[in-house]
């Protein structure tokens, strides 16, 4: 008689990483079974910092501390980590590429086409601080990778949207956008088919984020937004 035994099974282990939270987002950073050479805090840090630009189109200059908080030197070995659950990444500064630059990256990542006149706007708002897009029909998708090329823009003071179609959905990219621009006074978004869902989703973020301090005017006629819009306006009012 034979006897068939299955093929013994080869454990497969993943390869160690570490998390880094950077600006409260998570990111795993795998580490090289093989290298060249020790890894240390100052690779970590880099690596990190390219994982977040990939995500959030903005490149920061990381320090990293344990939970804790203690300080690690650039040089010290990667393994001092291993038994931690996760490290910071403090962001010293941000490397600014050109917006254009940004914006470009972002059509690619999200398959869009880039358009000659929305990169032009940006270009400009660079040295004018505002961002004038109105009349110009956009959706949340065609705006997507401007939000994300306008990300910690600080100049920008002046952010004109009316008359395209943001509708709620964008509303929820919007908020994300406005969260890192500290410096904006005016917002209008007269006649984007916004809803008093995607207010209260744009309100909701910006109160809890915090953002919006030094917004002045706010736009936001011939919207369907109804009467119940009056609680949450009078939050962001709070903020």
């Amino acid at each position: 008689q034979v006897i068939h035994q299955p093929p013994p099974q080869v454990s497969q282990m993943a390869p160690p990483s570490i998390k880094v939270r950077v600006e409260g987002k998570l990111l795993l950073v795998p580490l090289p079974i093989t290298s060249a050479e020790p890894l240390t805090i100052a690779w970590l840090a880099e690596e990190a910092a390219k994982r977040y630009y990939s995500f959030e189109g903005m490149e920061p200059r990381l320090s990293l501390t344990t939970e804790d908080g203690a300080m690690l030197a650039p040089q010290d070995p990667v393994t001092l980590l291993l038994s931690y659950r996760e490290v910071n990444g403090v962001v010293m500064s941000w490397k600014m590429h050109p917006i254009t630059e940004r914006y470009r990256e972002a059509c690619s990542e999200l398959g869009t086409d880039v358009d000659e006149y929305l990169e032009r706007s940006l270009d400009i708002s660079q040295a004018s601080f505002s961002l004038n897009l109105k009349g110009c029909s956009l959706d949340a998708p065609m705006l997507d990778p401007v939000f994300r090329a306008s990300l910690h823009q600080t100049s920008l003071q002046h952010l004109i949207l009316s008359d395209n179609r943001i509708g709620d959905s964008g509303m929820q990219l919007l908020a994300k956008l406005v969260t890192k621009l500290p410096h904006l006074r005016e917002l209008d978004l007269t006649c984007n088919g916004i809803t008093y869902e995607g207010l209260n989703i744009f309100v909701h973020h910006v109160v809890e984020h915090q953002a919006c301090k030094r917004l002045e005017i706010l736009k936001m006629s011939h919207n369907k937004l109804g009467k119940s819009c009056v609680n949450a306006l009078s939050k962001l009012m709070q903020v």
